[in-house]
Formats: structure tokens, C-alpha cells, sequence
């Protein structure tokens, strides 16, 4: 076991024992509490948690928020499997959400040939509203509607104390980390013990050090927000100081909202799975980059998605690259 490993787990221990005292002067947060932006991001967090896949942003409505759309699979007792498009609207609402407003989101989702429309918000459905869509679903119309209130949010993170630690939801914010971050601690600890094979067997040492120390930097730092603040932050990549040799075309990230620590330890976990010398930053938009380093290890990408949760990032791939999007950038 690695000396970093050790590290982050001390720091645990410790702040798990200051847990009780130090959650007395934090703020917790609740629903309402979010920025319309971290709620749209809990909701991709969330619907992507319960299963829904291909998972992307769709160009800002005229309210400014963005839209998720994304694949629902079902399999039936013949084996059969049947894909339907999910249309995810978020609202952000201390009042109730109208039958107009959801019908101008129906129309849309229709528009985009969405099969269902899932509607999610911080308060509720007015009673109109609630009325006309089982009328509209008892009428087998397309697209179906759902829709969760307040409560079926709440009871959907009751089952993800990761996401709620994330956005500062957590009523035991610090013990709630702890138990949180172990699938990230897992990636650690498998890097930290392939370090004595790498040796043994001549191995790409100094990669596996860059993910090590990445790995580690990131959980320290999540750990101490959560321990000042209740919640994690998203501190901003910095390409004259954070960025590696090995890392090329780094003025891309530049003001795009990517975390220094998620950034530099996925970037790390890619060079360590490349041949390549380099890993190169192309095809970069407002707030996506791709990161090209040869073929892609497709075992990589559940440890990649890891890593990526607790940056606020979004992971995808194709055979070649590894694309990278910020929640946090500007809509």
C-alpha cells in the first residue's frame, strides 16, 4: 500500500473524528437552496444514477436552462429490448409548475421525437397541471409524461448519499463522505498496488505515480471542502501551472470550467492506459474538449466516470478519444 494511499485514509479517520463538531458550522443546504444550474446538474447526476443512458445536454431553452435527453432500455421476459428517448425538464421553482409550462415542454419533447417527458422540480405540479397529464397519458399520446416533485427527489437521494454529499444535501455531511468516496478510494488503491508489479515487472512506473498522486490530490482536496463547506467546489484548471509536458494544446481548457483536480487525474489515468508519449487536447467548444492518446481502453471508463463525478464532468468516449464535458460551464 502506497504512502498516498495511507495519506487519504489518516485524513478520513481524522476528519471523521472531528465529524461531529465541525458539521455544527456548516450550512446545509436543501433543495431550494440550489443554483438552477447545480439543480439541472443533481437531476443529470441523478436520472444517469437510476439508469438513463447517453446522457447529453440539449441547447438551452428560452428560460435558459438546459435540457438532458437520453435512452431508456427495457428488457421483456422474451429477451426482447425496447429503447425509448427520455426528454429530462428541469425546474427550479419555489411556486407550483403550470399546465402551460408543461405543455410548451411537451411540445418540444415532441418536436425532438422524445418518447417520454420526465418533468422535475423543486416544488410540484399545479393541480391543473396534474390533472391534464393523466389526461394526456390516459390518452396514450406521445410523448408520455412524468414528472417528480420535491419529495420523489428527495426520496431518490435518500438512495445516493454521494450525490447529496456533492451538492451539500448531506445532514452528516463528513461520515456521509466517507462512506461515499469508496468506490474513488477503490481506483486509488488498485493503482497504488499495481506500483510494486510495475517494478517487478519493468512497468510504466512514472505513469502509475501520476495517477497515484492525482488520485490522492483529488480525494484531500474533495474531503477538505466537504469538511469547510458541506460540499464540494469545482476549482478551476490552470494551464500555466497545472498542466504536465506530457499534457499538449493545454490553452484549450482555459476558462471552460474544468477541475484542476478531476481534470489532471483523468488526463493522468488516459496517459497511463497510452502508448502514446503525449495525451492531446482537441476539438474544444464552450465547455467540452476531446483528449486524444490512441485507442481507448474501454475498461478504463467506469473508473474514468469515477473520477469525473467528483469534478462535476461528464464522461463518453469513441474508439480513439475521450470526451470530457463541464457541468459548471457557462449555459
Amino acid at each position: 500500500m502506497s504512502d498516498a494511499y495511507l495519506l487519504v485514509l489518516v485524513r478520513v479517520a481524522r476528519r471523521l473524528s472531528l465529524g461531529v463538531c465541525a458539521v455544527s458550522a456548516l450550512s446545509i443546504r436543501s433543495l431550494s437552496d440550489l443554483t438552477p444550474t447545480e439543480f439541472e446538474n443533481l437531476t443529470l447526476d441523478l436520472v444517469v444514477r437510476l439508469g438513463l443512458k447517453n446522457a447529453v445536454w440539449r441547447t438551452p431553452g428560452r428560460d435558459g436552462g438546459r435540457d438532458i435527453q437520453g435512452d431508456s432500455f427495457v428488457s421483456d421476459f422474451s429477451g426482447f429490448v425496447s429503447r425509448s428517448s427520455w426528454y429530462v425538464e428541469c425546474k427550479r421553482y419555489a411556486d407550483t409548475v403550470s399546465w402551460p409550462n408543461v405543455w410548451e415542454k411537451i411540445s418540444y419533447a415532441d418536436s425532438n421525437s422524445a418518447d417520454v417527458l420526465l418533468v422535475v422540480t423543486t416544488s410540484t405540479l399545479s393541480p391543473q397541471a396534474i390533472d391534464e397529464v393523466n389526461r394526456w397519458n390516459n390518452a396514450h399520446k406521445n410523448p408520455s409524461v412524468r414528472f417528480w416533485n420535491r419529495q420523489d427527489v428527495e426520496a431518490r437521494l435518500g438512495l445516493h448519499l454521494d450525490i447529496k454529499v456533492k451538492y451539500g444535501l448531506s445532514h452528516t455531511p463528513i461520515q456521509d463522505a466517507a462512506l461515499s468516496m469508496i468506490e474513488l478510494s477503490k481506483v486509488l488503491l488498485k493503482y497504488s498496488n499495481s506500483i510494486t508489479a510495475c517494478v517487478e515487472f519493468s512497468g510504466v512506473l512514472e505513469r502509475r505515480l501520476d495517477v497515484v498522486q492525482t488520485l490522492s490530490e483529488l480525494i484531500s482536496a474533495r474531503l477538505a471542502e466537504i469538511e469547510q463547506y458541506g460540499r464540494i467546489s469545482v476549482i478551476p484548471f490552470r494551464p500555466n501551472y497545472d498542466a504536465p509536458d506530457w499534457l499538449k494544446q493545454v490553452e484549450a481548457v482555459q476558462g471552460k470550467g474544468f477541475d484542476r483536480y478531476a481534470f489532471r487525474c483523468i488526463a493522468a489515468l488516459i496517459h497511463c492506459h497510452s502508448s502514446s508519449s503525449e495525451v492531446i487536447i482537441a476539438d474544444a467548444s464552450a465547455n467540452k474538449l476531446t483528449l486524444q492518446a490512441g485507442p481507448v481502453v474501454e475498461e478504463l471508463l467506469p473508473d474514468l466516470k469515477t473520477i469525473a463525478f467528483w469534478g462535476g464532468l461528464n464522461i463518453a468516449s469513441d474508439s480513439n478519444s475521450i470526451i470530457i464535458e463541464s457541468q459548471y460551464a457557462a449555459n
